[in-house]
């Protein structure tokens, strides 16, 4: 509820914090969501370009070095957005290139039942 009376973008500093504390305790798979979680919100906040770019890259370091895959392959979307958005792609509309690859992603969820 609290979404349709405050601004999106005031959370992102919580999603953060989020992350902070869940690898603090040892919940890598709740910190990476956190992680996943700002970077949405920052893309769809309308924070800048290269920025969301930055902070994409960064968390899908940490989810392949921890082996997060799920909320790699998703943050590997905004990831690769925001790169097509830049103009850092061959093709804007397909989502191919330095953050992610489109073809291999989807093959990958279609056999690994991700939907």
């Amino acid at each position: 509820v609290s979404h349709w009376q405050n601004p999106v973008h005031k959370y992102i500093k919580n999603y953060r914090r989020g992350y902070e504390i869940g690898m603090q305790l040892g919940d890598i798979e709740s910190a990476m969501y956190h992680q996943l979680t700002a970077v949405i919100n920052a893309f769809c906040c309308g924070v800048k370009l290269d920025v969301v770019e930055q902070e994409a890259r960064e968390a899908c370091k940490k989810m392949e070095a921890y082996k997060q895959v799920a909320s790699l392959s998703m943050t590997q979307s905004f990831w690769q957005t925001a790169l097509n958005l830049m103009g850092r792609s061959a093709d804007p509309v397909i989502l191919e290139g330095e953050g992610m690859q489109q073809a291999k992603t989807l093959r990958w969820l279609e056999e690994n039942k991700h939907e």
